[in-house]
């Protein structure tokens, strides 16, 4: 369905983010964000959006960056 969606060349897709809050205890971070998706179709003025929440947690690496290692999202549209 993404490779499907993608290829579709009449419509384009933007996502945007908010972070709304960062959380950090040792070689642990949680995120807590919003994501927005907006559905532009290119023939006509129409525009779908969707807000996406989520939290994202982030482990620490040996060489001190931070990787995702876990992530929770879910649509809240009608």
């Amino acid at each position: 369905m993404l490779k499907r969606s993608l290829n579709d060349r009449s419509k384009t897709y933007r996502y945007s983010l908010a972070i709304k809050e960062i959380l950090v205890a040792g070689d642990l971070a949680v995120v807590r964000l919003t994501w927005t998706l907006n559905v532009k179709r290119r023939d006509t003025a129409d525009e779908t959006t969707a807000d996406e929440f989520g939290i994202d947690i982030f482990r620490r690496q040996g060489d001190g960056s931070w990787k995702i290692s876990r992530f929770m999202s879910y649509d809240t549209s009608p």
